[in-house]
């Protein structure tokens, strides 16, 4: 999940069918405890715009890998 959201940058909607074959995430709901998982080892954030909410990696290191 960390790759995913890394390689994407700014991840809508990471439960969304198209990105989890694209990524091989597994199912949503792997996708969500993943997620939670990331964002309480502050490994990612997430943010709400006015084009809904994103998840993003804290380490600029880790963009685009």
């Amino acid at each position: 999940m960390l790759k995913a959201i890394a390689k994407k940058g700014n991840m809508y909607q990471p439960n969304a069918k198209n990105i989890a074959q694209k990524y091989q995430l597994g199912p949503s709901s792997v996708v969500q405890r993943s997620i939670e998982a990331l964002l309480s080892k502050e490994m990612i954030y997430s943010k709400v715009t006015e084009n809904g909410k994103y998840y993003c990696v804290y380490d600029c290191f880790l963009h685009g890998g």
